[in-house]
């Protein structure tokens, strides 16, 4: 005899639990929902595949599941049991099962009302078991293929033996075994020499000569302000110093109206700040998509990725913005009272009323303590908000929410490889922004755009890595159709955008 109670479907999700569909109700973990309490069940979203259930007492609640076609079993198995949820506009599920299942039966058998055995106990739930109901009339009833097995889509037999036994020391690009730390970081390298030429001459056009522009026009800027931009800039440890004792330069000004010279630098300014965010986002998505392309083993165009870059320009900087905002305003408060706490003991301002005697050590535990739970917590922050600006220039939805839920399951190991290639093109980057204090001109003529030209490529490859490895854990075979894969033993495809007629 088969159990009533026993469960419709299950969906595991991207977060680690399970939606299980029961008789009576929807369960994830310990959250419970009612099935009789739910006035609306659709999908929300197809990639990443996400229903919501709006339900009588809590409103909408959304569940992204971690497998390509589980949502949808999900609801068909809520529609089974209310097929009052069905809106008219919904067409027949199809008899398609998710990549690597097989479809059990392509028509619907004969439907045949069940009674229940005996009236339910008092206070039991009055939701009748599977089968009571009919299906919506051109409906299959569920299931419509069997339950798939626990993980990812399984690789079929033939791929993995393209790849050989070990497929990460043969191949820089995606494979069916992922990676660990250490092997996407040699993967970002190998894949930058492998793929050099059109990925430098993509880092060149949207990379080196835009920075070289900008910097041109802040030279120009500072010509036009009355200021040397070549001269050596004062010793800022000084200023800080001076700034801190309370002690600032005497300086004597004077009232003038302005100069059309004063508001041609004002447009100037703000020009030059504009620039320098559509090229911040451009950079990032053009090279992220040359990324995207060298990870899934398919030719670099860089014409191509440009143009695909500058169509993403916007959700790309949107997301840079937010996500940097986001990261200040955890660092700027924590960091910033452990600055004050030091200066206050260091250098206090003067006419401050002076610490009480032996008070130096609670001072430093204080500015420690908060400067350790800053940066743990942006340790914890940054690489589940760093990879989204890389998730919105491959056109992923929900860029934020998609690479926070995608990370969580190995943030400590993304954490690794993106702190490993940051510190290697800070080597690149640090010296030619620390330049400035001596030589502004000479920073942003020459050395800001070469450390640019090196470092903005590393630094995509090893996001789009991580990304595709993230993904590759959690969808498995189903990522390699989805993004069409070129196996070794196959040529590469584009993928054609179907609203553009372009890759």
């Amino acid at each position: 005899m088969s159990d009533a109670r026993a469960p419709l479907a299950r969906a595991p999700l991207i977060d680690g639990r399970e939606l299980v569909i029961e008789p009576d109700a929807a369960r994830v973990g310990e959250r419970t929902h009612s099935i009789a309490r739910i006035e609306e069940a659709r999908l929300l979203f197809l990639r990443p595949e996400t229903i919501g259930l709006r339900m009588a007492d809590v409103g909408l609640v959304e569940y992204t599941v971690a497998r390509p076609g589980d949502g949808q079993a999900a609801l068909e198995a809520i529609y089974q049991l209310r097929p009052d949820l069905r809106r008219p506009d919904l067409p027949p599920p199809l008899p398609v099962a998710p990549p690597g299942y097989e479809v059990l039966s392509p028509t619907p058998p004969p439907f045949t009302p069940v009674a229940p055995a005996s009236p339910p106990p008092a206070g039991a739930s009055a939701a009748p078991p599977p089968g009571m109901y009919p299906p919506a009339p051109g409906a299959f009833p569920y299931p419509l293929y069997p339950p798939p097995p626990p993980g990812p889509a399984p690789f079929p037999p033939e791929v993995i033996q393209a790849y050989g036994p070990e497929p990460n020391r043969r191949h820089a690009t995606l494979t069916p075994r992922p990676r660990g730390a250490g092997q996407l970081i040699d993967a970002t390298f190998r894949l930058a020499a492998r793929r050099f030429g059109p990925i430098f001459a993509l880092a060149i056009i949207v990379a080196f000569l835009p920075n070289l522009a900008l910097g041109a026009l802040t030279v120009a800027i500072s010509q036009l302000s009355g200021e040397n931009p070549f001269a050596a800039a004062p010793n800022p440890l000084t200023q800080f110093q001076q700034a801190a004792s309370g002690q600032t330069p005497t300086t004597t000004t004077t009232s003038t109206a302005a100069t059309p010279t004063d508001a041609l630098v004002g447009l100037l300014t703000m020009a030059a700040l504009v620039a320098t965010l559509l090229v911040a986002g451009w950079t990032v998505a053009a090279l992220t998509v040359a990324a995207r392309d060298a990870t899934l083993g398919r030719p670099i165009s860089v014409a191509g990725c440009a143009r695909e870059g500058w169509r993403r320009l916007w959700p790309t900087l949107s997301t840079l913005v937010i996500t940097n905002v986001i990261l200040l305003i955890i660092a700027i408060p924590g960091l910033g009272f452990s600055l004050g706490m030091i200066l206050t003991l260091v250098a206090p301002p003067p006419g401050s009323t002076p610490l009480p005697a032996g008070s130096g050590p609670l001072v430093v535990a204080l500015a420690a303590g908060s400067a350790v739970v800053t940066l743990a917590l942006l340790a914890w922050v940054w690489p589940r908000l760093t990879l989204a600006p890389t998730a919105a220039a491959l056109g992923m939805p929900a860029p934020i929410r998609s690479t926070w839920s995608l990370v969580s399951g190995g943030a400590w190991r993304v954490f690794a490889v993106l702190l490993a290639v940051a510190a290697i093109t800070a080597v690149f980057s640090v010296p030619a922004t620390l330049a400035q204090f001596f030589s502004n001109g000479l920073a942003e003529l020459a050395l800001i755009p070469l450390a640019q030209l090196i470092a903005a490529p590393l630094s995509a490859l090893a996001r789009t890595l991580t990304v595709y490895d993230q993904r590759l854990r959690r969808e498995g075979y189903a990522l390699f159709q989805q993004e069409r894969v070129a196996t070794p033993d196959q040529p590469a495809e584009r993928v054609m955008n179907p609203a553009t007629g372009r890759d």
